[in-house]
C-alpha cells in the first residue's frame, strides 16, 4: 500500500518564483509600486540608472514585504496539503488526465513524463500547462445541468482572456466518483493556474511544468478563495 510520504511527492507546492503572476501578489505589488510614487510600466521603460535609483530607494523593500507575502501563501497551502484526506488525494494522484488533441486522445498520469506533452509544448512555444475541472465544486457532486453551468463559465474566462486550451477528461479509478469534464489551459503561470481553480472552488487541479511530469497541486476549494483570490 503507498504511503502518505509518497502520495505527497506526487503533489507540487510552489516556490516563490512559481507566483509571481499569482493575483495577491501583482495587487500587492501594483500598491507598493504606487505607493512609492512608481508603476509597472514606469519600471520597464527605466534605464539602467533610473533602474538603479529605483532599487535603492523603494525595490528592496517592496521586494521584502512581497517575498514574505508570497511565503505566506506557501505556508498556507503545506498546510492544505498536510491536512488533505489520503484517500482523496491516493484518487487524485491515480486518476486519468484525458487530454483530446486534434488527432488523438492524450492520456496524462501522475508522476510520469509525458513526451507527448513536452512535444506540444515545443511545437506552440509552450512552456506548462494546468488541468482543470470546474465541476463538482469542494468535491461535492452537483447535478449534470450545475456542472454544465460551471464547465461553460470556466470556458468563457478562457476565451475572454485568451487563453490558449483543449478540452479533456478526468476519469477516476473509483467508479462512484463519475468522469469529470474539464480543460487543459497551456501558457498560463502557475500563478493564474491557482486562481483560476480557487475561483471555480476546485480541491486540487494537475500542473505539469517543462519537465512533462504531471502533479498534484492541493488547492482547497472555496476555503482556499482569501488566500488566492483579491
Amino acid at each position: 500500500m503507498i504511503n502518505i510520504s509518497e502520495l505527497r511527492s506526487y503533489c507540487h507546492v510552489p516556490t516563490c518564483g512559481d507566483l509571481t503572476a499569482h493575483p495577491r501578489i501583482i495587487k500587492a505589488s501594483n500598491a507598493l509600486l504606487e505607493q512609492y510614487g512608481f508603476s509597472s510600466e514606469r519600471i520597464t521603460q527605466m534605464d539602467d540608472e533610473q533602474f538603479g535609483y529605483f532599487r535603492s530607494r523603494a525595490g528592496r523593500n517592496i521586494s521584502r514585504v512581497i517575498t514574505e507575502l508570497k511565503r505566506s501563501i506557501i505556508r498556507n497551502m503545506e498546510v492544505s496539503l498536510s491536512d488533505f484526506p489520503l484517500e482523496l488525494l491516493e484518487s487524485y494522484v491515480f486518476s486519468h488526465y484525458i487530454i483530446a488533441t486534434i488527432d488523438k486522445e492524450l492520456s496524462l498520469h501522475v508522476g510520469i513524463e509525458s513526451d507527448t506533452l513536452k512535444t506540444l509544448f515545443k511545437e506552440n512555444g509552450w512552456n506548462s500547462c494546468a488541468f482543470i475541472t470546474a465541476e463538482n465544486p469542494d468535491g461535492e457532486i452537483v447535478s449534470d445541468s450545475q456542472n454544465d453551468k460551471n464547465q461553460t463559465a470556466l470556458m468563457s474566462e478562457l476565451d475572454e482572456n485568451n487563453l490558449p486550451y483543449l478540452k479533456g477528461e478526468g476519469v477516476g479509478v473509483n467508479q462512484d466518483w463519475p468522469s469529470e469534464s474539464s480543460v487543459c489551459i497551456f501558457d498560463l503561470g502557475f500563478g493564474e493556474a491557482l486562481a483560476i481553480a480557487s475561483a471555480f472552488s476546485q480541491l486540487a487541479f494537475v500542473w505539469v511544468a517543462s519537465d512533462g511530469v504531471p502533479k498534484i497541486v492541493i488547492v482547497g476549494g472555496s476555503a482556499s478563495q482569501d488566500i488566492h483570490l483579491v
